[in-house]
């Protein structure tokens, strides 16, 4: 049964057994709709009719300026979830604007923490709060719960975009203090490089440790090296079209030379695999074994070994930050490549030199 209010049109109570709420029923594009405004019973957290009043007046006024009630609800209950954004970024911006080992932790993160925590949840009612708790519950890992709110922070940026989140309201993975971070990573010491030019003499120059020697005296990263070809190689420059912070020229050290010098040209990769056509997969398990043998300590990564320490020779050699940044392909400013790579090609090839040649030394090559 429905009873209509005589003093604000549209407003009504429906009694139903056991409820009571109020409604307001509006006309709009030439029909009728009625939308829920909240349950009777000031004693049980619901409204007076007075308060109802007011709520109507409310909004019958955002109806007179565009709004439609009944339609955004009805919209709302078929807006995508959360699992929809998950699956719509994956396909459309990280297959195809991101390296796919980027896309690859993309997956994981919502795989691992967004979709279990909140894949049911509509998009447009997604909140800064949901965000703030599932930042929170993830505070013992505090880099991976920044990486889980920068991932949120563009996905609804792109919802916005697709029609998904509204417009006006704000990105509700913005505006989060980041969980303070452990600083990752070290650099090897001297006898550290000797041990494990030690381990590398002891097992003999293979082609995984031609291609690790590569990274520990380029500074590349290890993906960048085990996919070089010859023909990226032009008069000691490295032409790498496909890295994190976009193409770069890796800058080939004397000491770099020698190493892809005693390389056999056995097809169009410099570090061939067993698969036919296909580059050498990963150095990991060489890795591991030089960790071991040289004894280094246990928390010891190979980023360590190789990017960590080629930079921190590069500072302790008195190279300036943009030109190590350079050396070793960090993102730089917006006019680097006009001030550093065109114009100083060749002092960026003595720094390499010094650098490939002070970290070859310690390793007793």
């Amino acid at each position: 049964m429905l009873v209509w209010d005589t003093e604000v049109k549209g407003l009504g109570i429906r009694i139903t057994k056991g409820s009571r709420t109020f409604v307001l029923q509006y006309h709009l594009n030439g029909k009728d709709s009625r939308v829920k405004l909240g349950a009777y019973g000031p004693s049980k957290g619901g409204m007076n009719v007075e308060q109802a009043r007011q709520r109507a007046a409310a909004k019958r006024l955002e109806i007179l300026t565009g709004a439609n009630p009944a339609e955004e609800i009805r919209l709302a209950r078929q807006a995508p979830r959360i699992t929809d954004l998950a699956e719509r970024f994956q396909e459309e911006h990280a297959a195809l604007k991101c390296r796919p080992s980027t896309a690859k932790a993309y997956k994981a993160l919502w795989d691992r923490y967004i979709v279990p925590r909140m894949g049911q949840k509509r998009v447009p009612d997604i909140t800064s709060r949901d965000v703030a708790l599932l930042h929170h519950s993830m505070r013992s890992t505090p880099t991976v719960a920044n990486r889980v709110v920068s991932l949120l922070r563009k996905a609804f940026t792109l919802a916005v975009r697709w029609g998904w989140y509204p417009e006006v309201r704000p990105n509700p993975a913005r505006g989060h203090d980041s969980h303070p971070e452990k600083r990752r990573g070290k650099s090897l010491s001297r006898e550290e490089l000797a041990a494990i030019g030690d381990v590398l003499r002891a097992e003999g120059l293979s082609l995984p440790g031609a291609a690790f020697l590569l990274t520990l005296l380029t500074g590349c990263r290890p993906g960048e090296a085990l996919g070089l070809r010859w023909t990226d190689i032009d008069d000691r420059l490295w032409y790498l079209e496909e890295a994190k912070t976009g193409a770069r020229i890796v800058y080939l050290g004397t000491a770099a030379v020698r190493v892809l010098e005693s390389v056999p040209h056995l097809n169009e990769w410099v570090f061939p695999g067993r698969v036919p056509g296909r580059p050498l997969e990963s150095t990991r398990k060489l890795w591991l074994r030089v960790k071991k043998a040289a004894e280094l300590p246990e928390g010891v990564r190979l980023y360590d070994a190789t990017r960590h320490t080629f930079a921190t020779y590069c500072e302790e050699l008195g190279i300036e930050r943009e030109r190590r940044k350079v050396l070793a392909g960090h993102a730089t400013d917006g006019d680097i490549t006009e001030r550093y790579v065109h114009r100083r090609r060749d002092s960026l090839l003595a720094d390499a030199d010094r650098v490939s040649e002070t970290i070859a030394e310690a390793l007793g090559l």
